[in-house]
């Protein structure tokens, strides 16, 4: 689906996306909001993984913004981003139901074992950036994105 993070990347993320809002005040003049509201996540597992990427740090240890959520309530959740620079983006999600620091997939189907989500259109395989690509604005940008898990 999307290359996992790495443990030490994961911090980075969470420190960084705090950094985001900061960074982009200060060097962009055209920054707005980005709101993902989350449908139908899953109670318990381990962490919930949002990336805000660019299309050159898409399905990379980069992002321009996220975070890491740790004792994930299940339902629906809705994550607010400030100061994210305007352009295109895509928006990867992923929850480690195993917690085991990895995106597993089955040995035989190769489908997720976790849950995951996407911006963008409904994916049938493996996304690519233009699968997942949004445009975000000054004027903000509010994300509805469904949850998936397996034997859904």
């Amino acid at each position: 689906m999307f290359v996992a993070l790495k443990k030490t990347a994961c911090l980075a993320l969470l420190s960084t996306s705090i950094l985001t809002t900061a960074y982009a005040s200060a060097y962009s003049k055209e920054v707005g909001t980005l709101t993902v509201n989350l449908e139908g996540v899953k109670n318990g597992g381990g962490p919930l993984y949002v990336s805000v990427q660019t299309r050159a740090d898409f399905k990379q240890d980069r992002y321009t913004s996220g975070g890491v959520y740790q004792n994930v309530q299940g339902g629906n959740l809705s994550y607010v981003y400030k100061g994210v620079p305007v352009g295109e983006y895509g928006v990867m999600i992923w929850h480690d139901m195993d917690n085991n620091g990895q995106f597993t997939k089955d040995e035989k189907t190769y489908m997720p074992r976790g849950g995951w989500g996407a911006s963008g259109n409904e994916l049938r395989g493996e996304p690519k950036f233009d699968d997942v690509k949004i445009t975000h604005g000054r004027s903000g940008t509010v994300l509805t994105i469904k949850m998936h898990y397996p034997n859904q």
